[in-house]
């Protein structure tokens, strides 16, 4: 009997080239289990980029290119379920019909449809077919060789201090504050920082702590970390959401903090869940925090993770 497949496609000139694109992933995936089908092929459309947010307007062409392949394809080798892949970055046109997903494709042109890229999508999605979105997996070689170069009695650090959008960026003396609140307490700790950061200024060369820089540049690499980590602190970011779409312990911080969108925006438009909430099918170790990330609330967090 011949296997079912999905056929999907994510078009760079409607959609963002950046980790929004794995909650893009979560929704096919879920979607896939609903339908029954057996496996997925994705279409990456990026001949053409989307230019709609401020985000979209500073990164230049050159940039968006690398993009598509470390961070979209990238990505695509966390769902074991895409057996095909692949990428059209000449001016091809497709036929709108051969994709099931996402719907009504065939009228984005004229209409400016959204993406499925936010978590509200997929909390919709499951609280209507209660289809766990919890799909991300590293590979097995990108485990292995994280069990070789990491161990797995460890806790990570994520950082997020990025010149795009710098208001949403975390303090970085409060987060090595907390860093060696860890060290104290005999916890191995390794640092992954920002990506942008480390391609430019490397504010985070400033702390003195254990750095573990592969992950920052291969996503397989940082789930793989995230996998063998006993908890991964997270600031909120496209880097939290490869860990939300997963089963790997976390704590994302800064969700909502002041000085970014605002709680209500956040949770109303983007999150679709309650102030303070985690996601509906967030497990034990598995939470989000919804204040700045402080040195205080860091180490409020600890304690509940290890009460």
């Amino acid at each position: 009997m011949p296997k079912k497949i999905l056929n999907v496609i994510y078009d760079l000139k409607f959609a963002p080239i950046t980790h929004d694109f794995t909650t893009y992933l979560a929704w096919c995936e879920s979607t896939r289990q609903i339908y029954g089908a057996d496996e997925m092929f994705i279409t990456i459309k990026a001949n053409e980029y989307r230019s709609k947010t401020d985000k979209d307007l500073a990164i230049g062409r050159q940039e968006k290119d690398w993009r598509v392949k470390n961070v979209i394809l990238d990505s695509c080798w966390l769902l074991p379920t895409i057996t095909a892949t692949t990428l059209l970055n000449s001016d091809v046109k497709v036929n709108a019909e051969n994709y099931h997903l996402p719907q009504s494709y065939e009228n984005f042109e004229a209409d400016r449809l959204r993406y499925p890229i936010n978590m509200k999508d997929l909390v919709s999605l499951y609280e209507k077919h209660g289809k766990c979105p919890k799909v991300l997996e590293a590979p097995s070689h990108a485990q292995h060789l994280i069990e070789q170069m990491a161990g797995h009695d460890f806790i990570t650090l994520n950082l997020r201090y990025s010149h795009y959008a710098p208001d949403r960026n975390i303090n970085l003396k409060e987060w090595y504050k907390f860093y060696n609140y860890l060290i104290e307490k005999d916890h191995e700790v390794l640092v992954v920082p920002d990506f942008e950061d480390a391609c430019s200024k490397a504010e985070y060369k400033k702390y003195n702590w254990n750095v573990f820089l592969p992950a920052c540049f291969d996503q397989r690499l940082r789930m793989a970390l995230y996998g063998q980590a006993k908890m991964n602190f997270i600031a909120s970011g496209g880097t939290g959401t490869m860990a939300v779409f997963s089963n790997k312990p976390y704590i994302v911080t800064d969700v909502a903090a002041p000085k970014t969108f605002g709680a209500n925006f956040v949770s109303e438009r983007q999150l679709g869940i309650p102030i303070g909430a985690s996601p509906p099918w967030a497990g034990e170790k598995q939470s989000m925090i919804w204040e700045e990330s402080t040195f205080a609330t860091l180490v409020d967090a600890y304690d509940k993770f290890v009460a």
